[in-house]
């Protein structure tokens, strides 16, 4: 009685048609008892009735019902045939899938998972109704007397009422008694219901957290994935275009950006005591380069067997440390006349946009065949003899200043002096180019020589024979004796001493080794250079008797080097000391820096530490014996006195004064 009641009062709440809702109501009937099912039966609606007796026999009805579904079958088939013969007269519109457009085909799909959704729908409601299970027959209760059936409502043939089923709605909940126990339970399972309700906001805020983190580590996977792809692909392009050979090549590699960067026509020697540099508790003297470092990675990819080629990355990174950019403080006060004078000339014409460069070489380049040749520098090639830079057209009338290293003369009464001043001309343009064209051209000659003794001396020093030596000997600037502490008139008077230091660094097939010869006499003649290299001479004969040729590497000044005097004492006193065959080579003009003036800024900086630390030099005696007590020092030091060194100076002033007269008469 009571789910009577509750299935009206869901069909009224629900307003659904009776149709659709089915609850078979059981009667109580001792002889026969019979079960009404409901089965559809396709698209058509009809529906089947089925009595079963008790002793589980089907009626008659179910013959009926057999005879029925196949005529039922024959009318959808009729149905069917009659469909396609007016799809094929084309009385029912179709178009193909092809045929409609994008948008057209979507809408389409749209209405067909609609429908396909609706017929699921369907299926799942007639299933959710067959599935009802009925009530059983000892606790159906007969209908209350004087109820009458409510209007809509079918009688079954038992005269019973159908009420229809009540949809499977969570929201209903029919009124129950209420007892003590119950009302426990619906407490206890309101307080689980909000604890499981609070649960579920912290799993749903810790599933957020973790969604986040989830996302960002799949951000840093991939990140991380298309970094070690990278990595992988610089390895790869680092395993093609490494050089085969290993850490031999490699050092090979080293050992020659340091031979290159290291020659003189390439790298200049500083000569001061303070140009050092310390990388590793290892102290050098500094080199400066004379060229940009992109021009020098050019000349040496064009010098260099293709095994010890390098890119420039690579070829800075193997720059010895001591060899170092041209900086402010390194003011070039040995800079030669003939490249500065050019280099002024092409500045200013490079300023007014006629030169696309400022670089001598690149400028020398543009004249000649080859650079390497000698006819083609001393201008008598006959292909490139008259070649010039080419300037673009430009008002050749325009006024312009440049500057110029010039000597100047002045006289004093009856002296003459020769000062340099650099000096500002003024011109036109035309002028200008035409005054660059020739010292361009005079400059030529100037650099093959330079760059071909270097190349030479170079060559003469890798190529030494067992009975070979070479020899390069400069003097450096005298040193200055110093105090710790001085009083004025000895710091600004005249009786500071000074000491002579005379360099020179030999080379044989032992090795190299350094010479400083330290002296009180300020001479810096002919005379006195033999009177510093006797010692030497000596010790090399002592030391490598098998050695009977020497060659002689230094600047050329005439004061001191290259002069008459010295052409005879080199014809003498070698062959003296045992030499069979002796050389002397001159550098080009300005430019002689070399080893010899690392030595005097060595010495220089040794003696100036001495003198901070207290200790006193007051005469060059004194600078002599400290420079002997310092260990670990690679230099070798004589002293040469000046009272030692008279009879060889006289010796050789009259044997010159005695040839000079034999070739006057």
């Amino acid at each position: 009685m009571k789910e009577a009641q509750a299935a009206r009062l869901l069909m009224r709440q629900t307003r659904r048609p009776l149709w659709l809702m089915a609850v078979p109501l059981l009667r109580s009937n001792r002889e026969k008892t019979q079960v009404s099912q409901v089965e559809f039966q396709g698209d058509n609606g009809r529906e089947d009735e089925v009595v079963v007796d008790s002793d589980g026999k089907q009626s008659e009805q179910k013959v009926q019902d057999n005879s029925k579904g196949d005529l039922n079958v024959d009318h959808t088939r009729t149905r069917a045939v009659d469909y396609r013969r007016r799809k094929h007269e084309g009385k029912i519109t179709y178009v193909k899938s092809d045929e409609l457009s994008e948008r057209e085909r979507n809408n389409l799909r749209n209405k067909w998972k609609a429908a396909s959704r609706g017929y699921r729908e369907r299926k799942k409601m007639e299933k959710a109704m067959l599935d009802l299970t009925p009530q059983s027959i000892e606790n159906t209760l007969p209908d209350p007397a004087g109820v009458e059936a409510v209007e809509g409502q079918q009688e079954s043939p038992g005269g019973g009422v159908v009420v229809d089923a009540p949809p499977q709605n969570e929201d209903f909940h029919p009124q129950m008694s209420s007892t003590p126990e119950r009302e426990d339970r619906e407490k206890k399972a309101e307080k689980r219901f909000k604890r499981l309700q609070a649960e579920k906001h912290e799993l749903r805020k810790l599933n957020i957290h973790l969604r986040k983190q989830l996302a960002k580590m799949r951000k840093e996977k991939e990140r991380a994935r298309k970094s070690e792809m990278r990595a992988k692909e610089r390895l790869r392009h680092i395993e093609r275009v490494k050089p085969k050979g290993g850490k031999k090549l490699a050092k090979e590699r080293k050992l020659a950006v340091v031979s290159f960067l290291t020659r003189d026509e390439n790298s200049r020697l500083l000569p001061g005591k303070k140009d050092t540099i310390t990388k590793n508790k290892i102290k050098e003297q500094r080199r400066i380069l004379t060229k940009p470092l992109t021009e020098l990675h050019v000349l040496y990819n064009s010098e260099m067997k293709k095994s010890l080629h390098l890119s420039y990355r690579q070829f800075a990174r193997r720059r010895p440390f001591y060899v170092t950019a041209p900086k402010a403080k390194d003011r070039d006060t040995c800079a030669c006349m003939d490249h500065e004078n050019v280099h002024l000339l092409a500045n200013k014409l490079y300023s007014r946009g006629l030169l696309k460069t400022k670089s001598i070489s690149e400028l020398l380049v543009m004249i000649v065949c080859d650079p390497k040749n000698k006819d083609c520098m001393d201008r008598v090639c006959a292909k490139c003899c008259f070649e010039e830079v080419e300037f673009p057209e430009t008002e050749s009338s325009s006024e312009v200043t440049w500057e110029q290293w010039k000597r100047v003369t002045s006289t004093n009464g009856e002296r003459m002096f020769g000062n340099m001043v650099k000096q500002i001309y003024n011109g036109t343009i035309k002028e200008l180019m035409e005054l660059f064209s020739q010292k361009l051209e005079s400059l030529a000659i100037h650099q093959f020589n330079w760059l071909h003794q270097a190349e030479q001396f170079r060559y003469l020093k890798q190529n030494i024979t067992e009975c070979e030596a070479v020899l390069h000997v400069d003097f450096s600037e005298n040193y200055a004796c110093k105090l710790s502490t001085e009083v004025q008139a000895f710091h600004f008077g005249g009786s500071r001493q000074q000491a002579t230091i005379h360099t020179a660094v030999l080379y044989t097939v032992h090795g190299t080794k350094s010479y400083a010869t330290l002296s009180d006499s300020l001479r810096h003649d002919e005379r006195a250079v033999w009177a510093h290299l006797e010692p030497i001479l000596g010790e090399l004969r002592e030391t490598f008797p098998q050695i009977t040729t020497l060659h002689i590497q230094s600047d050329g000044p005439v004061t001191q080097y290259r002069n008459k005097n010295n052409f005879y004492l080199l014809s003498t006193v070698p062959f003296l000391s045992g030499f069979t065959k002796v050389t002397w080579n001159f550098s080009e003009k300005s430019h002689g820096k070399g080893a010899p003036d690392g030595i005097g800024g060595a010495i220089k900086r040794e003696a100036d530490r001495f003198v901070q630390r207290g200790g006193e030099l007051q005469a060059p005696q004194q600078l002599y014996e400290m420079l002997n007590t310092r260990l670990g020092s690679s230099i070798t030091h004589y002293w040469e006195n000046r009272e030692e060194s008279m009879p060889l100076l006289q010796a050789c002033n009259s044997r010159l004064e005695s040839e000079t007269h034999c070739v006057q008469h």
